[in-house]
């Protein structure tokens, strides 16, 4: 056991953030406004997905993930080869989530298929089990979740970042830091998005460390320099893994 400093645990650390909202509503393109894009690796689900980013993220490091083994191997990627990754993108969470179930309902359990409420427990423990893991690596994180329908701990109907299982829906967004709902706003033609970090009655959001995130353009390098100098303002630090310059 080592005793360390709330600063020196906090610098050891990334951004941890979590986007959800609706289908085709830019969640993976915004991944092309991420500072250092040659720094950055996107774990995917579905490489369709990645139309939106080609033309400005084409020679991005990316990962197909089609099963639970393929995401830990991943993960061990990251962990044993610190600062070639300033940013892994998780698109999306709530498809690993989906990959998981289907993989549980196909185990077998001496001889027999595992019943589907057990394989929905059993992807809860391990989806809450991963995003642990990946919150603790040296690095910022960023995982995109679709959005859904869903009921909070406290028994609220709210949009939130959906996943299969009502135990998952509860627990997952409380572990993340920093949570935004992907809005959009139709103009006339011309349709505006923005991250939205504040919780209401509506959707789930939030965020940790006194961010004074709000209402914020769809633009992840700003949104990392905005958390940056408010702990370093703070705390005097300043996350170490984070570029705060394109």
């Amino acid at each position: 056991m080592q005793i360390q400093t709330v600063n020196e645990i906090v610098g050891e650390s990334g951004i941890n953030a979590l986007l959800y909202g609706q289908d085709h509503s830019g969640k993976t393109y915004s991944i092309s406004t991420l500072p250092a894009l040659d720094k950055v690796l996107i774990l995917s689900v579905e490489p369709a997905g990645l139309i939106s980013i080609r033309k400005k993220c084409g020679n991005m490091s990316a990962v197909r993930i089609d099963s639970i083994e393929t995401l830990k191997d991943a993960w061990k990627l990251i962990l044993d080869n610190p600062g070639k990754y300033e940013t892994v993108v998780i698109d999306s969470l709530s498809e690993i989530a989906d990959l998981c179930v289907n993989e549980e309902l196909e185990r077998t359990n001496d001889g027999k298929k595992v019943h589907g409420q057990a394989a929905y427990g059993e992807m809860a423990t391990k989806i809450i089990k991963m995003v642990r893991a990946f919150i603790a690596l040296p690095c910022n994180v960023i995982f995109i979740c679709q959005q859904g329908r869903i009921m909070d701990a406290d028994n609220r109907m709210f949009y939130g970042p959906l996943f299969p299982g009502a135990y998952a829906n509860k627990k997952i967004p409380y572990l993340v830091p920093f949570i935004a709902v992907l809005r959009l706003k139709q103009d006339g033609d011309s349709i505006e998005r923005c991250f939205q970090f504040i919780g209401n009655e509506e959707y789930i959001a939030g965020q940790r460390g006194n961010a004074e995130l709000a209402y914020e353009k769809p633009n992840w390098t700003n949104i990392f320099n905005k958390i940056n100098k408010i702990l370093t303002d703070t705390n005097g630090i300043e996350i170490k893994w984070i570029k705060t310059n394109l």
